[in-house]
């Protein structure tokens, strides 16, 4: 085609790009330019009159109802065109066209255009002419008569005042409804109310006068919320791979891994388990290859620590209710056994006495009473030693020392 191009060419932000149908031959009269288009504001009464003057070609435009309309129409007459140049296809419906080669070059030498015009598209095939903004008309009427607030942003729709009575063109066929589709999709993605870090994912709950942010994700993976989180039976929670997770199947929860598990708190860890263990009360079971091996058990109200051999439990160490600590076993001490205070504690009772003791040097001391002892009242120090043949004791306050007279009877 060597037909001129009927151009106005606006910097926009939702752009409208003109181009001359493909290779297909039009058969019509040449001295026509017919127009593929919606209603254009731009091209006026007066434009096209002054421009059909210059050229001596009749415009005929043939409209339909909007942007997707003349999408599906030029699609449709692919192979035979019914125009030679189509305005209204814009940035959103574009990537159709020109997958479809709809258009041919026009060969036109554009003059300076802003470069936010052609960031959609740069190529020959199609020319940016106009820029609009997506815009909202509120119903006054209903906002006075209900004293609802105007909204200041796409939040304000999502509430009860505005629900089922926000209406958008179809954004299958329309470039006013497609303009606003992109348009809401990248304004909550982007967060463009700037009220929380910008690129996040927020599912929020509306009362009628308060939005709560219910989760909220952000663009390096970390997730927000502000409620329990539920998750079916037998379904993980898995940290970098499956040898790593939580699962529980309604009865138990399992925390696996195949290395170390670590509990690090800053002050208590509790572990409060209400069912029935071995001993009536909750358990901690040790398991080694998925064989029990040790428990700390409720025993009836006792805590003890238990081992098994040969499928038998023993109870290693068990603390009653009352303080009182019960070991069946022998007790191997490393370091030294002390009472909590000085001249207090007992070692065995009047009813519960010792076999036998096996000692080194035997030091006695009552200094630490007020009352002495109950012979004569004095306190003292002494230290009970073997000799080869003798014992001796030793005064540790004046220090003396003395040897027992001892009788051989056998």
């Amino acid at each position: 085609m060597n037909k001129s191009l009927l151009m106005i060419i606006l910097m926009s932000s939702a752009i409208t790009l003109p181009g001359c149908l493909g290779t297909a031959e039009i058969e019509a009269d040449k001295s026509k330019i017919r127009i593929l288009t919606y209603d254009i504001y731009a091209l006026s009464d007066s434009v096209i009159s002054d421009f059909e003057k210059e050229t001596g070609y009749e415009v005929v435009f043939i409209k339909q109802e909007d942007g997707g309309a003349v999408l599906e129409t030029a699609l449709q007459t692919i192979d035979s065109p019914i125009a030679d140049l189509i305005i209204g296809i814009d940035n959103s419906f574009l990537q159709i066209a020109l997958d479809h080669e709809l258009y041919q070059e026009s060969g036109i030498v554009l003059p300076s255009i802003h470069p936010q015009a052609s960031t959609p598209y740069s190529g020959g095939l199609v020319i940016p002419y106009d820029w609009g903004k997506v815009c909202f008309n509120i119903d006054s009427e209903y906002t006075d008569e209900e004293e609802v607030p105007i909204p200041t942003d796409l939040w304000d729709l999502t509430g009860e005042d505005w629900k089922g009575k926000v209406a958008v063109q179809n954004p299958r066929t329309s470039t006013t409804g497609r303009a606003f589709l992109a348009a809401t999709v990248d304004y909550f993605e982007n967060d463009a109310d700037n009220s929380t870090d910008s690129r996040k994912l927020k599912i929020a709950g509306y009362d009628g006068t308060t939005r709560t942010t219910w989760l909220s994700g952000d663009s390096s993976g970390n997730l927000t919320t502000i409620g329990d989180v539920t998750l079916a039976n037998d379904k993980k929670v898995i940290f970098g791979d499956a040898g790593e997770h939580i699962v529980g199947d309604g009865t138990k929860i399992t925390i696996a891994s195949s290395n170390s598990i670590t509990l690090d708190a800053v002050t208590d860890i509790i572990l409060d388990a209400d069912g029935q263990g071995g001993g009536g009360g909750g358990d901690i079971i040790f398991r080694d290859g998925g064989l029990e091996y040790g428990r700390v058990e409720n025993n009836s109200g006792n805590i003890a620590i238990a081992n098994r051999t040969s499928n038998t439990w023993y109870n290693i160490i068990e603390a009653s209710n009352n303080n009182d600590l019960t070991m069946p076993g022998n007790i191997t001490v490393g370091g030294n056994i002390l009472p909590t205070t000085d001249a207090t504690q007992d070692l065995g009772s009047t009813s519960k006495r010792w076999n036998n003791i096996y000692t080194g040097d035997l030091h006695l001391s009552n200094e630490s009473t007020k009352s002495g002892n109950s012979i004569d009242g004095t306190t003292g120090n002494w230290t009970l030693q073997e000799g080869q043949s003798d014992l001796f004791l030793i005064n540790n306050n004046t220090g003396k020392k003395y040897k027992f007279k001892i009788e051989e009877i056998e």
